[in-house]
């Protein structure tokens, strides 16, 4: 009796434990994030000092979220030496992504829309000429 006694509660601690671990393991979902990569048209080559310009341009949303803002209309960037911009968001969203960068001889543009999809990382490759 003292076996089936002593086994009994080790069943029930181990699966105890092991709920436990699942319901821990699926409270942590992936986040909502934004990669933007900017690059020349002609070369291929990333850009750095790009500004960009994230809104949206729904009458249904007049901004959007992000992890460290919360709910903005707008929100501007400047690429890293990558040509990357990496942002963190708090729902899914539609995007309007535009990129300028002036220099002494030229002005390069590009845009593209940013389809946020929640707990997943979304990318977007914008082309300047």
């Amino acid at each position: 009796m003292t076996t089936l006694f002593s086994f009994r509660y080790k069943f029930l601690a181990l699966t105890l434990l092991c709920s436990l671990g699942l319901v821990f393991s699926q409270c942590s979902k992936p986040e909502t994030k934004g990669v933007i990569t900017v690059k020349n048209l002609a070369t291929g080559q990333s850009l750095q000092g790009v500004t960009v310009t994230l809104t949206t341009d729904t009458a249904k949303a007049d901004g959007f979220f992000t992890k460290d803002d919360g709910f903005i209309p707008e929100k501007v960037y400047t690429t890293n030496s990558s040509g990357v911009i990496n942002e963190t968001f708090e729902l899914p969203a539609l995007i309007t992504v535009t990129a300028v960068l002036v220099t002494d001889t030229a002005t390069l543009t590009g845009s593209g829309k940013l389809n946020l999809v929640e707990h997943e990382t979304t990318n977007l490759e914008i082309k300047m000429n």
